[in-house]
């Protein structure tokens, strides 16, 4: 620009506008891709050249959605219900598709019915186990070991009554 002989007191401006148009740009680019990483770097450089920050929010909320959903995902195949419930919680949170959300929290809970289930077996505790049947029968979950599972309510019961009539 100097060597031409034009003012170049406006070069340092026309350069950040060239690299802000480039970083709004890539933000589009990385938006249409779905990519959270290459959406996160996008974000970063549009910051760090100045670029107009409301595009930056949404490309960041589309990745947080994207990231969201993708873990409940992951959670659903873990198969671990505290995991599955923080990943349902973070799907609504962010507004992603909460579709999948009551098959989610159906399972979350058939999958802590039996976990407490198994642990009031385990411990022989008559009314802790009736209720464990009963929320296992409410929340759809297999039922095929209740009516042995509540025979066995019955012997401890029963067993229970007997000794302390003695």
């Amino acid at each position: 620009v100097e060597a031409c002989g034009a003012d170049a007191s406006r070069v340092p401006t026309v350069r950040m506008q060239v690299r802000q148009l480039r970083a709004l740009a890539a933000l589009e680019v990385a938006m249409k891709a779905g990519q959270p990483d290459v959406m996160e770097k996008a974000c970063n450089e549009a910051e760090a050249c100045g670029a107009d920050s409301s595009h930056v929010l949404q490309v960041r909320m589309q990745m947080r959605r994207l990231r969201a959903s993708a873990a409940l995902e992951a959670a659903v195949k873990d198969g671990q219900p505290d995991v599955m419930e923080r990943a349902c919680n973070e799907v609504e949170a962010c507004r992603a598709d909460s579709s999948r959300l009551p098959e989610v929290r159906m399972k979350v809970r058939q999958l802590r019915a039996l976990a407490a289930l198994e642990a009031a077996v385990n411990a022989g505790q008559p009314d802790v186990m009736e209720r464990a049947c009963s929320e296992l029968e409410t929340c759809g979950a297999d039922v095929s070991r209740v009516p042995h599972i509540r025979m066995k309510v019955r012997r401890l019961r029963a067993t229970a009554a007997l000794e302390a009539a003695v």
